[in-house]
């Protein structure tokens, strides 16, 4: 997306994403979606070599400074992933489970 900043390392963005269920992390965030899929700072912080529980305390501690009035409910179970640069992807969401789509893995149907 054009504007956001992103962390790319050897061709591949890091997204963030929440795989567990209850609440999704960009997804229930729609006016901010973009930039707390990409964030680069909250991306660093999970990519720490340092215990989960004390990322995600700081991960918390910044969310709630950048994203006043975000729902955070899925910042539990957040994770890096990775997209190769350039590809097309979308994020389904069901139940707050949300994971990657990449578009050459979507059923297209063509007419």
């Amino acid at each position: 997306m054009p504007g956001t900043d992103r962390v790319v390392r050897d061709g591949q963005v890091a997204v963030l994403v929440s795989p567990g269920h209850g609440a999704g992390w960009s997804t229930w965030n729609e006016g901010s979606r973009d930039q707390m899929l990409f964030d680069p700072q909250i991306i660093s912080i999970m990519l720490a070599d340092e215990p989960r529980d004390q990322r995600l305390s700081k991960a918390r501690t910044l969310a709630e400074l950048k994203y006043p009035g975000a729902y955070l409910g899925g910042l539990d179970t957040i994770e890096v992933a990775f997209v190769p640069e350039g590809t097309r992807f979308i994020l389904d969401e069901y139940d707050g489970n949300e994971s990657i789509r990449l578009e050459r893995e979507l059923p297209w149907i063509q007419v």
